[in-house]
């Protein structure tokens, strides 16, 4: 089901304007990031815990080369010789011998396939929850197994992605849980260094059954330009899920918090009937009074806490970063940030850190920011894919403004990379598929696309959708193509 909100925002669209060789797109109001505050597990056992996002990234094993029955659970990975242990997020081309029979567009790094395996448990009081795996990022074909059975695949290397893996895991805190996952990388596919395997982080979602959705929360500040120094309207929209089978009553409660998590709005409780593996959106609007701004200088932050109750028992609470602030793209002044003019300072930034390769540990990212912003920067164009979580939220914290890119290219090859991602772009998603957010019949650039919005829709750092680059190599007409992007069902 898709939102009303993803309707709203996709309307900016229409205002498609080109910036640089990319078709890109102006963001119309002030948004928010994904959750920064989180309580973090870090152990192999995952315990139980007050965060609903457990980080997942430590305990796993891994093997380079395609393996023969490693998807089952019973499968025997104890050959440390073999099977070694990491913690992601893991890129395993940079690890590998370079020579020059590779691409040289890959830095002569070879792809491959690679198996990750996780075994693990799971408290009792996590029967019956909604548990989500997420997957913030995996170059580039991913296949993943829980227990033994296929749960669904992904075929973009820089697109988050998730699958509700409740029915398929046992919370008893003794019995073992495996994940398995295969992710190959066949070269050439890639104009740049794109690295292989899960390079970016992963996480288990933990919720009751009653719950805030994925990327179910929506804030804007639509009067911000005429209301700043006043009481100012934050309009929050909510989309709330019951994964149970019977009717239930329930209550949306929303709040706004400073930085310190102090509330400075009256919390705004809207009645909510979830029917039975149903779900339902909510819109609600709250004040805040005289709320500091975001900018580079200054990149202040807020969280919106939604909480979903059922009776007077908190079923869920969900926190969101976002940032008061306000842009503007003129063809006579240019753009403005917060009512100022303001000059794109900026760099188009691939998403490897040399010698570490493409993994995206969050030192070396917020590193990578806080240097551009020493030599003057302000901003950076993610050439060119789907950024990872990690360098959102760093700009959003160091005050970094971002031109938000999707793809390379769209249906065809580029430069001869005939792996690239036009080996899917136009191809349909199968029913069997359990990707959340997927609709069997969708194509993979209609899924990709709504995924990159849905995620970062709520970052104050992100000014420009850029939905591709240098796209007359991608398409036999480009104009024809956005218009069929356009089309999708926002």
């Amino acid at each position: 089901m898709r939102r009303k909100s993803s309707k709203q925002l996709f309307s900016v669209l229409m205002a498609a304007t080109m910036v640089m060789s990319g078709i890109s797109i102006p963001v119309n109001a002030s948004q928010v990031d994904d959750a920064v505050v989180r309580s973090v597990l870090t152990k192999t056992e995952a315990t139980a815990s007050e965060s609903r996002e457990i980080n997942f990234n430590e305990g796993w094993k891994f093997h380079y080369g395609d393996v023969e029955n490693a998807e089952k659970k019973d499968f025997d990975d104890s050959d440390l010789a073999k099977w070694g242990n990491l913690k992601l997020p893991h890129d395993f081309s940079i690890t590998q011998e370079p020579s020059n029979s590779n691409e040289a567009e890959s830095g002569f790094m070879p792809g491959g396939t690679g198996w990750y395996r996780k075994n693990f448990t799971l408290p009792s009081d996590y029967a019956g929850k909604s548990i989500v795996l997420n997957f913030d990022g995996s170059y580039n074909h991913t296949y993943v197994y829980v227990n033994g059975t296929k749960v669904g695949e992904n075929h973009y290397g820089y697109n988050d992605f998730a699958f509700d893996i409740s029915k398929h895991l046992i919370c008893d805190g003794k019995t073992e849980n495996v994940i398995s996952v295969k992710v190959a990388h066949q070269t050439p596919s890639s104009r740049w260094y794109s690295g292989s395997g899960i390079y970016r982080d992963v996480e288990l979602i933990v919720t009751d059954a009653v719950h805030v959705s994925r990327n179910g929360v929506y804030v804007t500040t639509p009067n911000l330009a005429t209301e700043k120094g006043g009481n100012v309207t934050v309009k929050v929209q909510t989309k709330v899920q019951n994964d149970s089978n019977a009717q239930v009553e329930a209550k949306i409660r929303t709040t706004v918090l400073d930085a310190e998590g102090k509330a400075v709005s009256e919390p705004s409780t809207t009645d909510v009937t979830l029917t039975e593996n149903g779900t339902e959106e909510k819109e609600q609007n709250l004040k805040v009074n005289n709320p500091a701004l975001w900018s580079t200088e200054k990149p202040n932050l807020y969280y919106v806490q939604t909480e979903v109750l059922v009776g007077d028992e908190v079923k869920d609470i969900n926190k969101e970063t976002f940032g008061f602030r306000y842009i503007d793209f003129n063809s006579n002044t240019g753009f403005s940030l917060n009512g100022k003019n303001v000059k794109l300072k900026g760099v188009c930034m691939h998403h490897d850190q040399g010698a570490l390769g493409s993994a995206s540990e969050r030192d070396a990212v917020y590193r990578q920011v806080s240097k551009l912003k020493e030599m003057g920067c302000n901003a950076i164009r993610t050439a060119h894919n789907t950024p990872s979580s990690v360098l959102l939220k760093a700009c959003n914290e160091l005050g970094m403004m971002v031109m938000d890119e999707t793809f390379d290219g769209w249906a065809f090859p580029k430069n001869g990379n005939s792996q690239d991602f036009s080996t899917h772009y136009n191809k349909t998603i199968s029913e069997d598929n359990k990707l959340l957010g997927a609709t069997a019949g969708d194509t993979w650039y209609k899924f990709v696309l709504e995924s990159n919005i849905e995620r970062d829709k709520n970052d104050p750092s992100v000014v420009i959708w850029d939905i591709g680059n240098e796209l007359n190599f991608g398409v036999t007409d480009p104009r024809a193509c956005l218009k069929n992007i356009l089309s999708c069902s926002f």
